[in-house]
C-alpha cells in the first residue's frame, strides 16, 4: 500500500470489491477525488453448474477410496499460512471424537504441503486426508465435496467462495473481509470468528446432516446467480464507466415530448 497509495488518491474513480474493504480504507483516508464505487467480484454462474460434473466427482472419490456415503469437506486454497488449514485439520480432529468421521479433500498445492501432510499424520487422520496438488479445473473436485470451507485469518472477497457457492456447495468460512457480504450465517453457509477451532467445529457439525447441507447448498447458488454472476458485475462496471444516455431535448433546449422519436 505505501507504492499503491500515491496512484490510488490520484484516481478519478476507486471501485472496492466489498462494503467491509470500503469502511476500512475510508477509515483510513483513502478516497478517490470523483466516486467511490463498490461492485462485487462475479463468476460465470454457467461454467459452474454442478451439473455436468456428477459423474467426474463420483468417480474422483472413488479413485480416493471414498464413497457416495462418506461425507466430505474440502477447502480449496494454496498451501500457504493464511489460509489456515491446519485449523481445519483441528476441528476434523475434534469432529472424529464426537462421532462424525468426514473426510477432508484439500484442493491445490503449496510450500506448506509437507507440514500439512505432518499434521495429518499426528491428528491420526492420514487415512481421511487427500491434497489434490494443482488442478487444471478444480469444477469436479468442488463437486466431490458435501461443504466447503475457507478458514482464512486473512481475505478480501474471495472468488474460490463464489465458486463454490455457483456449485451448489454450502460454505462454512472465518468472518474476514466480506465474508458477511457473500454468505448469510445459517442461510448459504456457517459463518465464524477467525482462528477460532470451536467455533469453526460447531459450524461444520451443523452440516453433518445431508438435508441440511443439501438446503444450503441450493441456497448459496441461487445467491451466487442473483448477486455475484459475470452478469452482475458487469453491469455495475457499465454503470460506472459509461455515460447515462443524455435527455432528448428539442431544439429550443426543452425535453422531448412522450412518445417523440427524434
Amino acid at each position: 500500500m505505501a507504492v499503491y497509495w500515491p496512484l490510488y488518491r490520484r484516481a478519478d474513480d476507486l471501485v472496492f470489491l466489498c462494503e467491509a474493504q470500503r469502511r476500512h480504507w475510508h477509515a483510513r483516508g483513502l478516497r478517490a477525488r470523483g466516486r467511490n464505487a463498490l461492485v462485487y467480484n462475479g463468476v460465470d454462474t454457467a461454467r459452474f453448474d454442478p451439473s455436468p460434473f456428477a459423474d467426474a466427482a463420483r468417480a474422483l472419490r472413488r479413485s480416493l477410496g471414498w464413497s457416495d456415503e462418506d461425507r466430505v469437506v474440502g477447502l480449496c486454497a494454496v498451501l500457504r499460512p493464511e489460509k489456515a488449514h491446519d485449523l481445519l485439520l483441528r476441528a476434523v480432529a475434534e469432529l472424529d471424537r464426537r462421532g462424525q468421521g468426514w473426510k477432508v479433500l484439500l484442493i491445490g498445492d503449496g510450500p506448506l504441503r509437507g507440514a500439512i501432510e505432518a499434521q495429518a499424520r499426528a491428528l491420526g487422520l492420514q487415512e481421511r486426508v487427500r491434497i489434490t496438488g494443482l488442478l487444471s479445473d478444480v469444477r469436479p473436485a468442488i463437486v466431490a465435496c458435501d461443504v466447503m470451507t475457507l478458514v482464512s485469518v486473512s481475505e478480501t472477497f474471495s472468488m474460490a467462495v463464489l465458486e463454490a457457492m455457483a456449485l451448489s456447495r454450502p460454505v462454512v468460512l472465518s468472518a474476514v473481509g466480506g465474508a458477511a457480504e457473500q454468505v448469510s450465517d445459517g442461510v448459504e453457509g456457517r459463518l465464524f470468528p477467525a482462528g477460532d477451532v470451536q467455533a469453526l467445529t460447531t459450524a461444520l457439525q451443523g452440516l453433518w446432516p445431508r438435508e441440511v447441507a443439501a438446503r444450503m447448498g441450493a441456497a448459496a447458488r441461487a445467491r451466487a446467480l442473483a448477486h455475484f454472476s459475470q452478469t452482475v458485475m458487469l453491469a455495475g462496471y457499465r454503470q460506472l464507466l459509461l455515460p447515462a444516455p443524455a435527455p432528448l431535448n428539442d431544439v429550443e433546449g426543452q425535453p422531448a415530448a412522450a412518445g417523440r422519436v427524434r
